[in-house]
Protein backbone atom coordinates (compact mmCIF):
# COMPACT_ATOMS: atom_id res chain seq x y z
CA UNK A 1 0.00 0.00 0.00
CA UNK A 2 1.56 3.34 -0.81
CA UNK A 3 1.09 6.88 1.19
CA UNK A 4 -0.44 10.25 -0.19
CA UNK A 5 -0.82 13.32 1.76
CA UNK A 6 -4.00 15.06 1.95
CA UNK A 7 -2.37 18.40 0.63
CA UNK A 8 -0.87 17.10 -2.58
CA UNK A 9 -2.44 17.88 -5.87
CA UNK A 10 -4.01 15.35 -8.07
CA UNK A 11 -0.82 14.83 -10.84
CA UNK A 12 1.90 14.80 -7.43
CA UNK A 13 -0.51 11.80 -6.51
CA UNK A 14 -0.98 9.76 -10.29
CA UNK A 15 2.78 9.75 -10.52
CA UNK A 16 3.36 8.20 -7.03
CA UNK A 17 1.20 5.85 -7.88
CA UNK A 18 2.28 5.69 -11.04
CA UNK A 19 5.72 4.95 -9.67
CA UNK A 20 4.75 1.62 -7.43
CA UNK A 21 2.42 0.57 -10.16
CA UNK A 22 -0.69 1.14 -7.34
CA UNK A 23 -4.03 1.26 -8.15
CA UNK A 24 -5.20 2.23 -4.16
CA UNK A 25 -3.28 4.76 -2.21
CA UNK A 26 -3.87 5.45 1.28
CA UNK A 27 -4.39 8.98 2.21
CA UNK A 28 -2.70 10.73 5.14
CA UNK A 29 -2.78 14.12 6.88
CA UNK A 30 -0.53 15.71 9.21
CA UNK A 31 -1.85 17.34 12.41
CA UNK A 32 0.22 18.55 15.25
CA UNK A 33 2.83 16.69 15.19
CA UNK A 34 1.24 13.48 13.97
CA UNK A 35 0.22 12.29 10.93
CA UNK A 36 -3.43 9.89 11.02
CA UNK A 37 -5.17 8.18 8.31
CA UNK A 38 -8.42 9.96 6.46
CA UNK A 39 -9.35 7.83 3.75
CA UNK A 40 -8.36 5.98 0.22
CA UNK A 41 -8.19 7.28 -3.11
CA UNK A 42 -8.16 5.20 -6.26
CA UNK A 43 -6.70 5.89 -9.93
CA UNK A 44 -9.93 6.31 -11.19
CA UNK A 45 -10.77 9.30 -8.43
CA UNK A 46 -7.38 10.91 -9.69
CA UNK A 47 -8.13 10.99 -13.08
CA UNK A 48 -11.82 11.95 -12.47
CA UNK A 49 -10.83 15.06 -10.24
CA UNK A 50 -8.57 16.10 -13.35
CA UNK A 51 -9.92 15.66 -16.62
CA UNK A 52 -13.61 14.41 -16.04
CA UNK A 53 -15.81 11.39 -16.23
CA UNK A 54 -15.13 10.95 -19.84
CA UNK A 55 -11.63 10.50 -19.60
CA UNK A 56 -11.87 7.63 -16.61
CA UNK A 57 -13.56 5.82 -19.20
CA UNK A 58 -10.79 6.22 -22.11
CA UNK A 59 -8.07 5.63 -19.06
CA UNK A 60 -9.99 2.37 -18.42
CA UNK A 61 -9.96 1.47 -21.45
CA UNK A 62 -6.26 2.09 -22.50
CA UNK A 63 -5.22 0.12 -19.15
CA UNK A 64 -6.69 -3.40 -19.80
CA UNK A 65 -8.78 -3.32 -22.86
CA UNK A 66 -6.07 -4.92 -25.68
CA UNK A 67 -4.92 -7.31 -22.47
CA UNK A 68 -8.56 -8.05 -22.24
CA UNK A 69 -9.02 -9.04 -25.94
CA UNK A 70 -6.13 -10.72 -26.32
CA UNK A 71 -6.82 -13.35 -23.35
CA UNK A 72 -10.22 -14.12 -24.75
CA UNK A 73 -8.81 -14.51 -28.21
CA UNK A 74 -6.11 -16.50 -26.88
CA UNK A 75 -8.77 -18.96 -24.36
CA UNK A 76 -11.22 -18.70 -27.39
CA UNK A 77 -9.62 -19.33 -30.24
CA UNK A 78 -12.26 -20.89 -32.15
CA UNK A 79 -13.70 -16.90 -32.27
CA UNK A 80 -11.19 -16.01 -34.45
CA UNK A 81 -12.10 -19.13 -36.51
CA UNK A 82 -15.41 -17.85 -36.63
CA UNK A 83 -14.57 -14.53 -37.89
CA UNK A 84 -13.84 -12.77 -35.04
CA UNK A 85 -11.48 -9.78 -35.25
CA UNK A 86 -10.53 -7.16 -32.87
CA UNK A 87 -13.83 -4.99 -34.37
CA UNK A 88 -15.69 -7.48 -33.96
CA UNK A 89 -14.45 -8.68 -30.50
CA UNK A 90 -14.67 -4.72 -28.91
CA UNK A 91 -18.72 -4.83 -29.71
CA UNK A 92 -18.83 -8.12 -28.52
CA UNK A 93 -17.30 -6.88 -25.22
CA UNK A 94 -18.79 -3.54 -24.79
CA UNK A 95 -20.02 -1.47 -21.96
CA UNK A 96 -23.59 -3.02 -21.81
CA UNK A 97 -22.08 -6.52 -21.21
CA UNK A 98 -20.38 -5.43 -17.65
CA UNK A 99 -21.97 -6.98 -14.84
CA UNK A 100 -21.14 -7.21 -10.66
CA UNK A 101 -21.49 -9.75 -8.73
CA UNK A 102 -21.38 -8.94 -4.69
CA UNK A 103 -19.51 -11.06 -1.81
CA UNK A 104 -20.97 -14.77 -1.20
CA UNK A 105 -22.31 -14.93 -4.69
CA UNK A 106 -21.65 -17.74 -6.78
CA UNK A 107 -20.98 -17.76 -10.55
CA UNK A 108 -21.65 -21.68 -12.24
CA UNK A 109 -20.18 -22.48 -15.75
CA UNK A 110 -23.22 -23.38 -18.79
CA UNK A 111 -22.92 -23.55 -22.17
CA UNK A 112 -24.99 -20.78 -23.31
CA UNK A 113 -22.71 -18.10 -21.50
CA UNK A 114 -19.22 -16.66 -21.72
CA UNK A 115 -18.24 -14.80 -18.41
CA UNK A 116 -14.64 -12.90 -18.31
CA UNK A 117 -14.06 -11.71 -15.32
CA UNK A 118 -11.90 -8.40 -14.82
CA UNK A 119 -11.96 -7.20 -10.72
CA UNK A 120 -12.05 -8.67 -8.11
CA UNK A 121 -11.15 -12.18 -5.71
CA UNK A 122 -12.91 -15.03 -6.56
CA UNK A 123 -12.31 -18.96 -5.44
CA UNK A 124 -12.91 -21.50 -7.80
CA UNK A 125 -14.25 -24.69 -7.09
CA UNK A 126 -13.56 -23.81 -3.34
CA UNK A 127 -9.90 -24.69 -3.79
CA UNK A 128 -8.12 -22.14 -6.04
CA UNK A 129 -8.01 -18.33 -5.38
CA UNK A 130 -7.72 -15.65 -7.62
CA UNK A 131 -7.17 -11.64 -7.15
CA UNK A 132 -7.81 -10.28 -10.49
CA UNK A 133 -6.87 -6.63 -10.69
CA UNK A 134 -7.20 -4.98 -14.40
CA UNK A 135 -4.83 -2.20 -13.95
CA UNK A 136 -1.91 -3.89 -12.46
CA UNK A 137 0.97 -4.62 -15.43
CA UNK A 138 0.54 -8.47 -14.80
CA UNK A 139 -3.21 -8.17 -15.17
CA UNK A 140 -4.93 -11.60 -16.18
CA UNK A 141 -8.79 -11.84 -16.87
CA UNK A 142 -10.73 -15.45 -15.25
CA UNK A 143 -12.45 -16.62 -18.38
CA UNK A 144 -15.61 -19.41 -18.11
CA UNK A 145 -17.27 -20.78 -20.37
CA UNK A 146 -15.03 -21.16 -22.95
CA UNK A 147 -16.81 -24.44 -23.58
CA UNK A 148 -19.72 -22.63 -25.17
CA UNK A 149 -17.58 -21.38 -27.60
CA UNK A 150 -16.03 -24.39 -28.36
CA UNK A 151 -19.56 -26.29 -28.80
CA UNK A 152 -20.62 -23.36 -31.35
CA UNK A 153 -17.54 -23.54 -33.11
CA UNK A 154 -18.07 -27.78 -33.67
CA UNK A 155 -22.08 -26.96 -34.18
CA UNK A 156 -20.53 -24.88 -37.54
CA UNK A 157 -18.45 -27.37 -38.33
CA UNK A 158 -21.05 -29.83 -38.39
CA UNK A 159 -23.55 -27.46 -40.32
CA UNK A 160 -20.70 -26.69 -43.04
CA UNK A 161 -19.37 -30.44 -43.61
CA UNK A 162 -22.75 -32.66 -42.54
CA UNK A 163 -25.35 -30.51 -44.18
CA UNK A 164 -27.42 -33.33 -44.84
CA UNK A 165 -27.55 -35.73 -41.86
CA UNK A 166 -25.85 -33.34 -38.79
CA UNK A 167 -23.63 -36.13 -36.47
CA UNK A 168 -24.64 -36.68 -33.07
CA UNK A 169 -22.62 -35.16 -30.70
CA UNK A 170 -21.97 -34.43 -27.07
CA UNK A 171 -21.95 -31.18 -25.70
CA UNK A 172 -18.71 -29.75 -23.85
CA UNK A 173 -19.73 -28.24 -20.18
CA UNK A 174 -17.99 -26.09 -18.30
CA UNK A 175 -19.46 -27.02 -14.53
CA UNK A 176 -16.68 -25.06 -12.18
CA UNK A 177 -17.97 -23.17 -9.28
CA UNK A 178 -16.60 -19.41 -8.91
CA UNK A 179 -17.51 -18.01 -4.91
CA UNK A 180 -17.35 -14.36 -5.19
CA UNK A 181 -14.88 -13.22 -1.57
CA UNK A 182 -15.04 -9.47 -2.84
CA UNK A 183 -17.17 -7.42 -4.85
CA UNK A 184 -16.22 -8.48 -9.07
CA UNK A 185 -16.72 -6.84 -12.31
CA UNK A 186 -17.25 -9.12 -15.13
CA UNK A 187 -18.56 -9.45 -18.58
CA UNK A 188 -21.35 -12.19 -19.84
CA UNK A 189 -21.22 -12.84 -23.49
CA UNK A 190 -24.47 -14.85 -24.68
CA UNK A 191 -24.84 -17.71 -27.67
CA UNK A 192 -27.33 -14.34 -28.82
CA UNK A 193 -24.80 -11.91 -28.80
CA UNK A 194 -21.83 -14.17 -30.93
CA UNK A 195 -24.58 -14.92 -33.52
CA UNK A 196 -25.77 -11.49 -33.78
CA UNK A 197 -22.36 -9.98 -34.56
CA UNK A 198 -21.57 -12.55 -36.79
CA UNK A 199 -24.62 -12.06 -38.85
CA UNK A 200 -23.59 -8.29 -39.59
CA UNK A 201 -21.01 -8.84 -41.81
CA UNK A 202 -20.16 -4.85 -41.72
CA UNK A 203 -19.14 -5.41 -38.16
CA UNK A 204 -16.29 -7.24 -39.55
CA UNK A 205 -13.04 -5.08 -40.17
CA UNK A 206 -11.70 -7.28 -42.46
CA UNK A 207 -14.58 -7.47 -44.64
CA UNK A 208 -14.96 -3.20 -44.62
CA UNK A 209 -11.29 -3.69 -45.88
CA UNK A 210 -12.04 -5.91 -48.55
CA UNK A 211 -15.06 -3.47 -49.47
CA UNK A 212 -13.00 -0.61 -49.25
CA UNK A 213 -10.14 -1.88 -51.83
CA UNK A 214 -12.93 -3.41 -53.93
CA UNK A 215 -14.59 0.27 -54.41
CA UNK A 216 -10.72 1.94 -54.74
CA UNK A 217 -9.98 -0.64 -57.74
CA UNK A 218 -13.54 -0.01 -59.31
CA UNK A 219 -12.67 3.93 -58.95
CA UNK A 220 -8.96 3.14 -60.30
CA UNK A 221 -10.51 1.05 -63.59
CA UNK A 222 -13.28 4.27 -63.84
CA UNK A 223 -10.58 6.77 -63.91
CA UNK A 224 -8.34 4.83 -66.09
CA UNK A 225 -11.15 4.28 -68.63
CA UNK A 226 -12.13 8.16 -68.10
CA UNK A 227 -8.60 9.00 -68.94
CA UNK A 228 -8.52 6.08 -72.36
CA UNK A 229 -11.27 8.39 -73.68
CA UNK A 230 -10.22 11.17 -73.26
CA UNK A 231 -7.22 10.59 -75.02
CA UNK A 232 -8.90 8.90 -77.63
CA UNK A 233 -11.33 11.51 -78.40
CA UNK A 234 -8.42 14.27 -78.64
CA UNK A 235 -6.56 11.70 -81.33
CA UNK A 236 -9.96 12.01 -83.52
CA UNK A 237 -9.79 15.62 -82.97
CA UNK A 238 -6.22 15.85 -84.42
CA UNK A 239 -7.20 13.69 -87.42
Amino acid sequence: MRFVLATQKGEAVMREMMKGDHHICTVMKFNYDRYFIVGLITFEDVIEELFGDQEVLLVYEGLFIETLLQFALDICPQLVYMGFDVFRMRKLLSENKIKEARKGDLLIGSADKLIIIYSGSITVDQSTKYVIDYTHKDFHPYILGDSMVRNMYRAKLNELFFSIVEPKHSEIIDDCQIHVDTTIAYFEVTKKDIEIILSNVEDCGHQQAKETLHDEKIQTEVKIQITTESKDDEDNALK
